[in-house]
């Protein structure tokens, strides 16, 4: 497995995504929740494979718990993990609250975890920086300098050019090291209005995530739910590149995201062993050729955002 370093920090470019593990997750997903023995499975895969690095949360269900477990029982391995705080306040809470509510997380995670000091933490919902921002970006200082956070970072929702414009001000910060980003075949747009090149240019650590964005990618035309049969267009045109590249649709989602110059490492999740050895060998694929990546960018940049967007879907789906 490769690995990259990046602000003296050296972690594989495959980083396992751990929400499978806590709870069911995916609009694909027809296992469930693994077993203990199921998950200590994925993560021996993971490590045969090389990675090294192991994204979590604190509203993963019980996966920081799942990890701790894990890393228990194997005491020599050398891992990175990412985890990420979910910060509930309102637009209107006072700072000291607002500060309260980020410590009472860190502690949970390190509880949760076992850890004295959170590797990488980020805030999981960037959306009370509208408010927040100041405080967020003083408390977070305040916990590298305490000791209890060696880097911190922020995942981003979905991106588009908008909210990422009210928010790169305070991403440039340096405090912020890491970004998670969602990227992917239907959803380039991070790449198209240079987003992927600041925090490229700015030197950030950048995770990307949702390449397969949840299995969608995946499911045939009469497997889409009501809300999403639009994007069965789509994902024939796909199909129709991957063809013409002569590789399936997963690896095309994969190189796609693989070797865009900005990322340093794709989050994936598996519920099984099995997947996680497919991503093994789908990082170690063939690239995409130019003209097909000019293609997907040119055809599917500008899909509706109740498609590319998963926040839609549990709403649409009632």
């Amino acid at each position: 497995m490769m690995q990259v370093t990046k602000r003296g920090l050296t972690f594989s470019r495959l980083t396992l995504g751990t929400v499978q593990l806590g709870l069911p997750y995916g609009i694909a997903n027809k296992s469930g929740k693994p077993d203990e023995a199921a998950a200590a499975s994925i993560l021996d895969a993971a490590l045969a494979g090389g990675i090294s690095c192991f994204d979590t949360a604190n509203a993963y269900g019980n996966s920081e718990e799942v990890l701790h477990g894990y890393f228990d029982r194997h005491p020599d391995v050398n891992s990175l993990i990412v985890t990420k705080m979910t910060i509930r306040a309102e637009a209107e809470s006072a700072p000291a609250e607002v500060e309260r509510l980020i410590y009472d997380a860190v502690a949970s995670s390190q509880s949760n975890l076992g850890l004295a000091k959170l590797p990488v933490l980020m805030l999981h919902n960037p959306e009370i920086m509208e408010a927040h921002a100041a405080t967020v970006t003083r408390v977070a200082k305040q916990l590298v300098k305490e000791g209890l956070v060696e880097r911190m970072g922020v995942s981003l929702r979905v991106v588009a050019k908008r909210e990422f414009d009210a928010l790169w001000e305070t991403l440039q910060d340096d405090v912020y090291e890491a970004l998670q980003v969602p990227i992917n075949l239907l959803d380039s747009r991070p790449l198209t209005f240079g987003g992927l090149q600041k925090m490229e240019q700015t030197g950030k650590l950048v995770f990307a995530r949702s390449i397969f964005l949840q299995g969608l990618l995946f499911m045939e035309e009469a497997d889409l739910p009501a809300h999403l049969r639009e994007a069965a267009g789509p994902l024939s045109m796909l199909r129709t590149i991957a063809a013409r590249e002569g590789m399936t649709m997963a690896q095309l989602a994969f190189s796609f995201v693989r070797d865009l110059p900005a990322v340093h490492s794709i989050v994936f999740g598996a519920e099984t062993a099995k997947q996680v050895q497919d991503n093994l060998d789908w990082f170690h694929g063939p690239a995409i050729g130019e003209s097909a990546r000019a293609d997907i960018i040119r055809l599917l940049d500008h899909l509706p955002e109740h498609i590319v967007n998963p926040a839609y879907w549990t709403a649409a789906a009632k």
